[in-house]
């Protein structure tokens, strides 16, 4: 891990502190929220710019994989694409390998996002087997969430070549591949475009400025060819995995946890 704290005076002098410069790489994530069940694998705030989250094997969660932003965050400047104008920018989730996410809590996904962040890009990551949830389904009859999840306030993010599987669960009719929330404004541009997926449903529940295209669908265990490519390269690299990695993998189950599958 590696980072810089910045704190810079722009527009009305109000100094903004940042954290920048922030790189997750090749990590083994596994059991999160095992006593704070809300809490993400991983997550940021929304002052976070020139983040790179990639090559991480992320799995069997109580919530969230990935959480990017915090707030809605309806500034004047909302549609103002140059970076001065926002504390988040510049931010990179990629080639992640993220599974069995939201085995507890609801309202969640495998990559969650919330807030303006321009330039931000979320690619070539596998999300699979969303977990059903549980709490959500026995107390309200209902889930909320996708494989990515573009919530309130998300904008200026493209979402591009994911590979997302068996992300619908039960009877959820709000759960999506993609799920994008943005009904209490006009949305800031999201792209979501190249992906691939094993089922059709997709969930857009934004006023506006939404693109979803070019996604391609193919049957359930049975990815297409540009597909496995990008299920190949997520995840750790190859050429990284350590011993410590396969220790882990063997013998996370102390303590009556299960094992990382």
């Amino acid at each position: 891990l590696h980072a810089t704290l910045q704190t810079q005076v722009r527009g009305d002098a109000a100094k903004r502190v940042q954290n920048c410069g922030w790189s997750v790489v090749n990590n083994l994530i596994g059991w999160t929220g095992m006593t704070l069940h809300g809490a993400p694998a991983i997550a940021t705030a929304f002052a976070v710019c020139n983040l790179t989250v990639q090559h991480n094997e992320i799995g069997n969660l109580s919530y969230t994989g990935v959480s990017l932003g915090w707030g809605w965050l309806y500034p004047t400047v909302l549609f103002a694409k140059h970076t001065s104008t926002h504390l988040s920018y510049n931010n990179h989730i990629g080639y992640n390998n993220i599974y069995k996410h939201n085995s507890l809590f609801n309202d969640g996904g495998g990559i969650y996002t919330t807030s303006v962040m321009p330039n931000t890009t979320i690619a070539f990551n596998w999300i699979h087997a969303r977990e059903y949830h549980t709490c959500a389904f026995q107390r309200h009859g209902v889930g909320v969430g996708g494989g990515v999840y573009h919530d309130e306030g998300s904008g200026f993010i493209t979402t591009h070549h994911n590979v997302l599987e068996q992300e619908t669960v039960g009877n959820c009719k709000l759960c999506g591949w993609v799920f994008v929330e943005s009904r209490l404004c006009c949305s800031a541009p999201i792209v979501v475009t190249d992906c691939f997926s094993d089922t059709h449903q997709v969930v857009n529940r934004a006023i506006g400025n939404v693109t979803i295209t070019n996604n391609q669908y193919f049957e359930p265990g049975k990815p297409s060819p540009a597909a496995r490519m990008v299920i190949e390269q997520s995840g750790l690299r190859s050429n990284q995995k350590t011993p410590l990695h396969a220790v882990l993998r063997q013998y996370c189950g102390y303590c009556g946890w299960p094992k990382l599958e």
